[in-house]
């Protein structure tokens, strides 16, 4: 009689899709650097041939991120992830998060690099004199309400999907009790993270400065438009997962637990960022009143 033997290895199957969307952000990253820098226009390239590469290039990134997903989640679905092997993935999410916060140290450290090594050239201001200094109080303050609502919003959601998870009663009565207060404060959260966006995108089409102006406009744009690229990704990877446990029932909570986890990141990303970049700039204006 043969015994199998259960074992807490991940067989990964062959995939295509981190090659494919390793490719994607090559092509995306390179493509920021011609644009932002203007090389385009010393390679002769015109805007509508531009628009439509990016166009397909971000097409091909979602469409493989889609499928890789699809992939993973059907290892969920399947039974493949062991309850060492969710405790493991869980571990190696978190080190992902430490390395997104090192990244965003980096940038933070070329701001405070910026700030306590004023020069004359400056005025010996945070933000140089012919650059416009965005008031703290107006839509970031609005947008940092709003992205902290949100992470209130998360957790209720998440408390909800899951009340009573480990009681003798069914998931599908579980998830029936208490699924119209999981629906409100999902749609909620989702919709905060769309309106945060659209804040974000509305400041920027009302500067009257670039990311090629100075240091300062160059590390505002980069914390910011990186921050709001990780709130997109965050509000998708929650879009998923509450897509995948209000129609599937799913009762595991690893993979959702990993979106809450993303979102509290982008949470405190921003209260750093709001109180540095937008409130510490304008005590400068303060102090010469």
């Amino acid at each position: 009689m043969q015994h199998r033997t259960r074992h807490y290895f991940n067989n990964i199957l062959f995939t295509p899709w981190p090659f494919c969307i390793s490719i994607a952000l090559f092509n995306i990253v390179f493509m920021s650097l011609l644009i932002a820098n203007k090389y385009y226009l010393c390679l002769n390239l015109e805007n509508d041939l531009i628009s439509i590469y990016c166009l397909f290039v971000f097409s091909f990134f979602f469409d493989a991120i889609f499928c890789w997903c699809k992939e993973v989640t059907y290892e969920s679905f399947s039974g493949k992830y062991t309850k060492k092997l969710r405790s493991a993935l869980l571990y190696g999410f978190l080190l992902f998060l430490l390395s997104e916060a090192v990244l965003f140290g980096s940038i933070f450290w070329a701001y405070f690099d910026r700030i306590f090594n004023l020069s004359y050239a400056t005025g010996f201001l945070s933000v140089p004199s012919t650059t416009e200094v965005i008031r703290w109080y107006r839509e970031p303050l609005f947008a940092t309400i709003i992205l902290v609502t949100s992470g209130w919003t998360c957790n209720l959601s998440y408390y909800y999907l899951f009340k009573n998870k480990n009681s003798n009663t069914s998931i599908l009565s579980i998830v029936s009790e208490n699924r119209q207060y999981a629906y409100f404060y999902s749609f909620i959260t989702i919709f905060m993270g769309i309106l945060f966006l659209y804040i974000q995108y509305s400041e920027y089409s009302h500067l009257r400065f670039s990311i090629s102006d100075n240091i300062y406009s160059s590390v505002f744009f980069t914390l910011t438009g990186f921050h709001g690229l990780h709130v997109l990704v965050g509000t998708l990877f929650l879009f998923t997962q509450y897509y995948i446990k209000f129609w599937y029932l799913h009762k595991r909570t690893s993979s959702l637990t990993m979106a809450v986890l993303y979102w509290h990141f982008v949470d405190i990303i921003w209260l750093f960022l709001w109180f540095f970049v937008y409130y510490f700039n304008n005590l400068d204006i303060f102090s010469n009143i």
